[in-house]
């Protein structure tokens, strides 16, 4: 991961932590798919996918999640969850946030 990466996953880190999430793991290599963050809150378990373009130029940072993507990151929760005591009791939520100049957009993916 470049600097750049790992300064938009550290603001994600943060504004999660913000929200009231704990950061239980980040950066999990699993089936092919990385895992940038998860995270919990209550009874919701966050797997985040971070994305970061440094200009719309070439599409927005949302447009990077595409279907094969989002494949290779649900195979990897899912064996992330399976791995986890008490993980599979818990609600998953599978979100990208954007990081932009200005702030973080969250986006729910399918």
């Amino acid at each position: 991961m470049n600097e750049r990466g790992a300064l938009a996953e550290a603001r994600v880190r943060k504004r999660l932590v913000q929200l009231g999430y704990r950061i239980l793991d980040m950066n999990v290599h699993l089936a092919g798919g990385e895992l940038d963050i998860i995270a919990r809150r209550g009874e919701q378990l966050l797997i985040c996918e971070v994305r970061m373009r440094s200009s719309d130029a070439y599409g927005d940072a949302l447009e990077t999640v595409d279907w094969a993507k989002a494949r290779r990151i649900r195979k990897a929760a899912n064996l992330w969850i399976a791995r986890t005591p008490g993980a599979r009791r818990l609600e998953v939520a599978l979100q990208v946030a954007a990081v932009r100049p200005h702030g973080i957009e969250f986006v729910p993916f399918e």
